[in-house]
């Protein structure tokens, strides 16, 4: 005979651990006068209290994982101030080869034929005929580690959360070589402080975005139409019931889009 066990009571079990039970109102309460400082939706300048709760509110929603340093940058600062340090650029760094870790020079030159950078030096404009070597996986690592690491170890800066911002809403695909990815990601991080406009110009050719949404594939005598769909209902005008575009605007599109190719024989080439 199966016997089933009683239920567990998940609130008088709540009730029987040893919590301060005021301090845990007094908390809730706090946090809700927090969150109606930062509801108000206003475009008047916010005057309210700027301590360290309002600091990590503030944090926590311009970098990429608030961390106590990020605290400490804003202690002694005016909500002004703390803006004028949240919206300072940060510097983009080249990949380097960190892979040196995992593979020798000589374990390299042995598998794949050919010498590599140096440790920590540039490889970005290196060229590589190898095109085993250049899918290998170790350049392709070492160009995301730029990400890695810019946002691991980022100032109090908007920079990288802005760049996350661009990524999901301009997403590709990563394939192709190293060289063609960091361009991609180099245009994003360069674009967080200006045009969105320039972007979708500049993103509509490049090789990533020609190979991940087929416009590469798009010719006279077939116009390709996902990514000029997708330019509208994706990038710019969005799909609502208030959106303008129609399905004359986006065969126009393109059709007008049609010519571009990429050239498998040159790295990071396409025209």
């Amino acid at each position: 005979m199966t016997q089933k066990n009683e239920p567990l009571d998940l609130v008088k079990l709540f009730y029987q651990q040893d919590i301060d039970f005021d301090a845990l109102e007094e908390a809730l309460e706090k946090r809700k006068t927090t969150a109606k400082n930062f509801s108000s939706y206003s475009l008047e300048p916010y005057r309210g209290d700027f301590g360290v709760a309002q600091k990590k509110h503030l944090l926590n929603r311009t970098v990429v994982g608030m961390a106590k340093h990020h605290l400490d940058d804003l202690d002694g600062l005016s909500l002004s101030e703390s803006i004028d340090l949240i919206f300072t650029e940060e510097t983009l760094q080249e990949p380097t080869n960190i892979y040196y870790h995992n593979i020798t020079p000589e374990a390299f030159l042995e598998e794949f034929g050919s010498e590599d950078v140096g440790p920590n030096q540039p490889f970005k404009d290196e060229l590589i005929l190898d095109r085993e070597l250049l899918n290998c996986g170790f350049r392709h690592d070492a160009t995301w580690s730029v990400f890695y690491d810019g946002a691991y170890s980022q100032n109090t800066s908007v920079h990288w959360k802005l760049f996350l911002f661009l990524h999901n809403l301009v997403p590709v695909n990563f394939e192709g070589d190293d060289k063609q990815i960091f361009e991609y990601i180099e245009l994003l991080f360069n674009t967080c402080f200006a045009s969105y406009k320039d972007l979708i110009f500049d993103i509509t050719t490049h090789v990533q975005m020609l190979r991940y949404l087929n416009l590469a594939l798009s010719k006279k005598e077939t116009p390709d139409e996902n990514y000029a769909r997708e330019i509208q209902e994706l990038f710019t005008q969005g799909k609502r019931p208030t959106t303008q575009f129609t399905e004359e605007d986006v065969r126009g599109i393109a059709r007008a889009l049609v010519g571009w190719t990429i050239d498998g024989d040159q790295r990071g080439d396409y025209g």
